[in-house]
């Protein structure tokens, strides 16, 4: 992923800082970034992440999102261009119950 951001950081950024911030625990995401800047965040694990700035949001790729999880899934480049069609609210909901009941055995919150 963090090369996924360096790549595409050029595309949105006019200040040229720096392009990825390493998250820690210690530190953490909001510590990481100056207040009421966009940004894009990804976290691996509890308290770490990598997160960049959007220094220009009409240059950035709205699309990236969904560019890195193509490519994390190994899924068909055209997925990415793929216009899917809109499920009811009901199926939707049936979904994420199955998802949530799917994951619950990883799920890290239940440990808080």
């Amino acid at each position: 992923m963090c090369g996924a951001v360096q790549e595409a950081e050029s595309e949105w950024s006019t200040h040229h800082a720096k392009a990825v911030i390493e998250t820690s625990a210690k530190k953490g995401l909001r510590e990481s970034i100056p207040a009421n800047f966009p940004y894009l965040y990804v976290q691996f694990n509890y308290g770490q992440g990598f997160v960049h700035v959007i220094d220009d949001e009409s240059k950035f790729d709205k699309d990236l999102g969904r560019q890195v999880l193509v490519g994390l899934l190994r899924l068909p480049p055209e997925e990415m261009h793929k216009r899917h069609k809109l499920e009811s609210a009901a199926t939707q909901q049936q979904w994420a119950r199955d998802f949530i009941s799917g994951w619950a055995a990883y799920d890290w919150t239940l440990q808080l």
